[in-house]
């Protein structure tokens, strides 16, 4: 596996302030079973150059290539049957009613990706890291739409998934209140099924679902139109609305392209916004389209939580979360390639070395899978919070309605690979969990569309994004 190149990321004071508390190694109060003494010393395989402060402008962020996979890279990471459903457990932790939003201040001309974040807490900086380093600056934020409606909790049988909380406003994008933590669930079993797509054809009408809580599918009539529906973008120069659109995408429809060009160098596109309240189980939808010549750093969807919740992504590079700050999870092509992987911060991740060196874990080392170039690839994640002081939560990926990998308590066996890089294994040891949070007071409450290249020409498209609490599927013919 190539070296990969970290940029130090700004972080807000606070951010600053927690992680230096938690930091790694004997900070840790959460252990897994792979959390080993012994390896601290070890140089990782993905770990980046010793003083090295970020990618170098204009240039790779990795010194060697990649490790190559089996030819059967596509097929999925083999999961062990999932438990059998016990019966229906009330959920130990119910979604409690959300609290006023965080009023949203006038911010400043946004900074560049490397630069530092005004502590004023205005503005944005992007995460860095192991996949790649991170995602830029943050312009200033569009007007959310109506906050949609959360509903109460449901219940999760104890091998279930969380149940239903609640629908967004329809059609449009839903606000960016904060509230008490989600709610988690019990349960570990597989989600199975199509989705509730399948009764949407064509998506018409899918943002009335009852678990919607978040739906784009990029059909304004301008760049300036759609800025205005998200809590914070940037550079949105670069963006512009296509008539290339998924197979079976409604007739007539947009989706969004992002486009550095020639001749510029380390560049972030952000489109980012809060969910209408704090989440316990979110399932993201969405359609990306990559292609092999672009200078990937960070480039996919992000999902995760912020206490107190944020109007636009915070820098987080390095630090290890301490439960109750910060948790994310994304998928993106890993060391420039097409190879698709985690990159998860989380209070029970490794760390190659002490904060503030502390990058995101990768989770499907060895069998990570391929999409292909100029292509649409329907994309699905999970990300299911824990019950604070147990290491129960959960995640997910399905790549063209096809089940790529579950992490949940036991399941599946992994091996560790230095400290901050996981893949599946039969003589691996059972994945313990996520221990997402430790804290109530922090959850599921944000998502985050990331475009991070070191140099153009480097383009992504996106469409048909849908955030809900039940699992969605690919859009039906």
């Amino acid at each position: 596996m190539g070296m990969r190149m970290l940029r130090a990321e700004p972080v807000l004071l606070w951010a600053v302030i927690g992680g230096f508390l938690a930091g790694c190694g004997d900070g840790n109060t959460e252990r897994g079973p792979f959390d080993d003494d012994s390896l601290a010393t070890e140089t990782p395989s993905n770990a980046r150059a010793e003083g090295d402060g970020g990618p170098p402008a204009g240039g790779s962020s990795f010194d060697e290539e990649p490790t190559p996979l089996p030819s059967d890279a596509q097929n999925p990471i083999p999961v062990p049957p999932p438990p059998a459903d016990p019966g229906t457990a009330a959920d130990p932790d119910p979604i409690l009613p959300p609290s006023a939003p965080t009023p949203s201040a006038p911010q400043p001309e946004a900074p560049e990706p490397d630069q530092p974040l005004d502590p004023s807490g205005s503005g944005a900086a992007s995460e860095g890291g192991s996949n790649s380093s991170s995602g830029g600056n943050a312009g200033t934020g569009g007007s959310a739409g109506s906050s949609g409606g959360g509903g109460s909790g449901g219940n999760a049988g104890t091998g279930g998934s969380a149940g239903s909380s609640g629908g967004g406003g329809s059609g449009g994008s839903t606000g960016g209140g904060s509230s008490t933590g989600g709610g988690a669930g019990t349960g570990g079993a597989t989600p199975t099924g199509p989705g509730f797509s399948a009764v949407y054809p064509g998506d018409f009408g899918i943002d009335s679902h009852p678990s919607v809580l978040f739906y784009e599918d990029f059909e304004q009539s301008s760049v300036s139109a759609l800025t205005q529906r998200w809590d914070d973008v940037s550079r949105a120069d670069t963006l512009s609305l296509t008539g290339d659109v998924p197979a079976d995408a409604r007739p007539g429809s947009q989706a969004l392209d992002m486009l550095v060009p020639a001749g510029n160098g380390i560049t972030g596109v952000t489109l980012y916004q809060r969910l209408p309240t704090q989440q316990g189980t979110v399932y993201v939808r969405y359609y990306a389209k990559y292609d092999n010549r672009s200078d990937y750093h960070h480039a996919g969807m992000w999902l995760g939580g912020y206490n107190p919740s944020s109007p636009w992504p915070l820098g987080t590079a390095g630090q290890k979360p301490n439960g109750s700050d910060f948790f994310h999870n994304a998928l993106e092509p890993f060391n420039g390639t097409l190879e698709l992987d985690h990159y998860a911060q989380w209070p029970g991740m490794g760390c190659w070395r002490p904060t503030p060196d502390c990058y995101g874990n990768d989770l499907m080392n060895g069998a990570r899978p391929r999409v292909g170039s100029d292509q649409w690839n329907c994309i699905e994640l999970m990300l299911k919070v824990n019950t604070p002081g147990q290491s129960n939560g959960e995640a997910a990926v399905w790549i063209n309605d096809q089940l790529i990998q579950h992490l949940r308590p036991g399941a599946p066996l992994l091996d560790k690979f230095g400290n901050d890089s996981w893949g599946p294994s039969q003589n691996g040891q059972p994945f313990p969990g996520f221990n997402w949070r430790s804290s109530q007071a922090l959850g599921l409450n944000w998502i985050w569309l990331d475009f991070y290249v070191d140099s153009g020409p480097s383009s992504m498209s996106w469409d048909q994004v849908v955030v809900a609490n039940e699992r969605i599927g690919c859009i039906a013919p």
